[in-house]
């Protein structure tokens, strides 16, 4: 899969992300906008990429497609 112009994403503050997990599901609190968030692993998995990298869209499908075994 290609996506053109694929932008890259990235997170600007991980510090200031706050995570707390019951199984599958997370809540993660951003304190620079007060807003609090729930995901399931997916898209943890990929905030978690973010955190670390900026990267396409194209990248960070490719990348959790092959983590959790799936397809874009």
């Amino acid at each position: 899969m290609h996506i053109a112009d694929d932008k890259l994403w990235r997170v600007l503050s991980p510090s200031a992300l706050h995570r707390e997990s019951w199984g599958e599901q997370s809540v993660i609190y951003d304190e620079r906008s007060g807003e609090t968030h729930m995901l399931n692993r997916l898209a943890v998995a990929g905030l978690h990429e973010l955190c670390s990298k900026a990267m396409g869209s194209t990248e960070l499908c490719e990348l959790l497609a092959e983590r959790f075994d799936n397809q874009c």
